[in-house]
C-alpha cells in the first residue's frame, strides 16, 4: 500500500463531500477516517462534529477542519478510562503537530507542547 496516494484518495472523498454540500469540514474529515480505517464507531458518529462548521457554531474561531483532525486523533489515541495519562499525552503531542502542520501550511508560527 503507497501511503501518500491512501492519503490523496482521503482527501480527494473529504474535499468532494465537502464541494458537494454533503458534509462540513469537520463532518468530512471524521467520515473519511471512520470510512479509511477499520473502526467499529457507526455511522452517526460523524454528528459528534456536526457543531464545529465554519470555526465552531459560525463564530470563526477555528478550522473545522483541524477540529476533525483532532477529534481523530483523540478517537484513535486518547483515553477512555480515568488516569490513562500517557494516553492523554500522547494525543496531546499528536494534536500540537497537526495543530503546528496546519499553521505552517497557513504560513503561521508554530507553538510547543
Amino acid at each position: 500500500m503507497d501511503i501518500t496516494s491512501e492519503l490523496a484518495k482521503m482527501r480527494e472523498k473529504a474535499e468532494a463531500y465537502y464541494m458537494a454540500g454533503d458534509f462540513y469540514c469537520s463532518e468530512t474529515v471524521l467520515k473519511v477516517i471512520c470510512q479509511n480505517f477499520a473502526t467499529e464507531l457507526p455511522d452517526d458518529i460523524v454528528s459528534l462534529a456536526s457543531a464545529f462548521p465554519h470555526g465552531v457554531g459560525g463564530s470563526g474561531c477555528i478550522c473545522g477542519a483541524l477540529v476533525g483532525g483532532t477529534m481523530c486523533l483523540g478517537m484513535f489515541f486518547g483515553r477512555s478510562a480515568a488516569k490513562e495519562d500517557d494516553k492523554v499525552k500522547k494525543a496531546m503531542e499528536l494534536s500540537n503537530e497537526l495543530h503546528n502542520l496546519f499553521k505552517r501550511s497557513l504560513r503561521l508560527p508554530a507553538v510547543g507542547y
